[in-house]
């Protein structure tokens, strides 16, 4: 990006970016969901939702001083100069933790692990009493609760990479895996979800140099980054609304449903987001239209980044707590999905912009919103019926990922 001046570059560029960025799109999701218990989920999601954001709206910041102090090409050598950074500290602090375990893949065991986060109340007794038989056969007479097991102590990694016994068959099935889970309704509806909650972040970094450049604000390019801090207290609200506490809210839930949880319960949060971000969203493009104090877009642009939060955290936690035993596909399908709608919407906002006005573009981007989030209602009178409907499909990609 520092060196390229022409177009074609530009596109080449930005697909390395494209595949290099990926990982830390999935992975930390991921890793969240094998690291910690169910009712923790929520805030370390949070949590790495705010990460993203931190960066999404400090990088514009840090930016808008680079290209006064420096140059705008030095935002891409000083982005070089951070990742390569993270390169040796990776490369040398993260271990290898990948272990594989052998997989149950009898009905039985299937449901009873599928159906341990959700603790299905539906159960009945005979199944109920087959799961603790499944269980007990695994479980060893030596083991004790509170025992706590030798473990390597810490050590640096030098190996460049592992190999693990596999084969090309189960390599080139993780390809087209995702696509399957698009069968899966909630995996599509989150993946929708969380694309729109970007794509409006999208949306306001294509359109804010164009609102406040001009007359009658008439920002710097400094003074522009500067607006960024609004969204990104947002999202550190947002980010503890959606994290710590709406895992409390799912634990009050439960308790009122005599200790049986769902999925389900953590959807509430989208309920005051859906009129939140919204909101934001009209209130940014409808003041910024009409000329009014640069207060009013700029709290917009807050309650966006609420939103943006909301819309990640819940998401992940909902789909992970569903669909555990193929959490690495489902999130991967999430952000396949999320990135597709992103692209579109940001590569067609300037010819919205210009065919229905300012204002037009996102009172009706502010009613699509709207309509998105509190599709969550459905999700919470239905998920649990449309899980148990889908519940041999879910079977099936589990035994497929263990081929």
């Amino acid at each position: 990006m520092a060196f390229s001046k022409q177009y074609g570059e530009y596109w080449a560029v930005n697909i390395l970016r494209g595949l290099g960025s990926a990982p830390f799109e999935a992975l930390p999701a991921i890793s969240i969901a094998d690291i910690y218990f169910a009712h923790e989920r929520g805030g370390k999601l949070g949590a790495y939702v705010f990460g993203l954001a931190f960066g999404s709206f400090v990088g514009p910041v840090c930016g808008g001083y680079m290209v006064v102090g420096q140059s705008v090409r030095w935002m891409y050598y000083w982005g070089v100069i951070v990742i390569g950074f993270l390169l040796v500290l990776f490369y040398f602090t993260l271990e290898e933790t990948h272990f594989i375990r052998p997989l149950d893949t009898h009905d039985e065991a299937l449901v009873s692990t599928t159906d341990m986060l959700q603790l299905d109340k539906t159960l009945t007794n005979k199944s109920m009493a087959k799961e603790a038989d499944s269980q007990s056969t695994h479980q060893h007479a030596e083991a004790i609760v509170g025992e706590v097991f030798d473990a390597e102590g810490f050590k640096i990694q030098y190996s460049l990479w592992k190999t693990y016994p596999t084969t090309w068959t189960a390599v080139f099935t993780e390809w087209w895996m995702p696509l399957k889970c698009c069968s899966l309704p909630a995996v599509v509806w989150c993946g929708i979800n969380y694309g729109t909650c970007v794509s409006w972040l999208a949306v306001m970094g294509t359109t804010v140099a164009l609102i406040f450049a001009p007359p009658p604000y008439l920002f710097s390019n400094s003074a522009i980054g500067l607006v960024w801090f609004a969204p990104l207290i947002g999202s550190l609200i947002g980010a503890y609304f959606s994290g710590p506490l709406n895992d409390r809210l799912t634990v009050y839930l439960s308790n009122r449903n005599r200790g049986w949880r769902e999925p389900e319960y953590r959807l509430w949060a989208f309920i005051p987001s859906a009129f939140i971000m919204p909101g934001g969203l009209i209130m940014y493009g409808a003041t910024a239209a009409h000329g009014l104090p640069w207060i009013a877009p700029v709290v917009g642009m807050g309650l966006v980044g609420f939103g943006l939060s909301v819309g990640g955290t819940v998401t992940m936690s909902y789909i992970l707590d569903s669909y555990k035993e193929i959490d690495t596909q489902v999130v991967t399908t999430i952000i396949l999905i999320r990135n597709i709608i992103g692209f579109g919407i940001s590569f067609g906002i300037q010819s919205w912009i210009q065919g229905m006005g300012l204002q037009n573009t996102f009172v009706f981007v502010g009613c699509l919103s709207f309509a998105v989030t509190m599709f969550a209602v459905f999700f919470i009178m239905f998920g649990k019926k449309m899980r148990k409907w889908t519940t041999s499909r879910y079977q099936h990609l589990i035994k497929t990922k263990a081929m």
